[in-house]
């Protein structure tokens, strides 16, 4: 396959800003694209467009924010995600939401921002979403206990380990859940 990707992206572009049947689907491959192509900024302004347009749309609300968070912006991240989820909370306001995400996203994005603390309480809230997957669960218990440890709130960081093994015991989240029982987690 050939073709110049600057002449793609501009086509989608173009399909985006003035397609009539294809507008939609054009922007969110522009968006993907950009991603890839580590355009956050490019990216943002036109999934933005999509949720200014849409925004009852899970999926748009929720890719700004982790795009936001991509683009190293902390604090913008951690308010997207907190409006996305107080949205949430109306009544039918995202119908089959994936709340895990976001909240995953919010724990991410207040880690990087060194508050353990909440971090620690999105990864489990993350948790708690009854639509979460195996995976996603381990990855936050992990977490979670992860940020317990730096806590020094050994008690909850070992809770959040063995919840770890006993739910993916095969996975590489358990080994490192392992690990960190016979020693605790530190940031090097």
């Amino acid at each position: 396959i050939t073709g110049s990707k600057g002449k793609g992206l501009s086509d989608l572009e173009d399909a985006g800003e003035r397609g009539v049947i294809t507008s939609v689907e054009a922007r969110t491959a522009l968006a993907l694209f950009l991603r890839r192509e580590a355009k956050y900024g490019d990216a943002i302004s036109v999934m933005q467009s999509l949720r200014n347009e849409y925004p009852r749309d899970f999926l748009f609300c929720l890719e700004v924010a982790n795009l936001t968070k991509d683009d190293g912006d902390g604090p913008e991240a951690i308010q997207e995600y907190r409006l996305l989820l107080d949205q949430a909370r109306r009544a039918g306001y995202f119908p089959s939401a994936h709340l895990e995400l976001a909240w995953f996203g919010l724990g991410e994005s207040l880690r990087g921002q060194k508050s353990y603390s909440e971090a620690a309480k999105a990864y489990e809230q993350a948790v708690e979403q009854p639509t979460a997957s195996g995976e996603l669960r381990g990855r936050c218990e992990l977490n979670a206990g992860e940020m317990y440890d730096i806590l020094h709130e050994r008690e909850k960081a070992e809770q959040r380990y063995q919840a770890v093994l006993q739910n993916e015991p095969g996975s590489a989240q358990a080994e490192s859940a392992r690990k960190y029982l016979k020693y605790p987690f530190s940031q090097r």
